[in-house]
């Protein structure tokens, strides 16, 4: 899938949330969702009770296409980067 969202306008809105102290948030809803850990590791839980954590390394980028409500992400100095497809 073509995710270039400088050429592909008509497609795609973007949302990006910055991170910049440690702290847990709630994913939203997207089509695809990318999350960039710039400095440490991050823990991405995908069920509400935390027994499905999986660790991202720092300076890695994680796209995420099919996740929950309850999909959360911990971590400083992230980049979440939501991409929704326009109706």
């Amino acid at each position: 899938k073509d995710f270039n969202i400088i050429t592909n306008t008509e497609n795609y809105v973007a949302e990006i949330e910055i991170i910049k102290k440690n702290k847990t948030i709630q994913l939203k809803q997207a089509s695809v969702c990318f999350i960039y850990s710039l400095h440490n590791e991050a823990t991405i839980t995908t069920s509400s009770n935390n027994t499905e954590d999986k660790i991202m390394p720092q300076v890695h980028l994680a796209q995420i296409t099919d996740y929950n409500k309850q999909t959360q992400v911990t971590g400083d100095k992230l980049l979440v980067i939501y991409l929704r497809r326009k109706q």
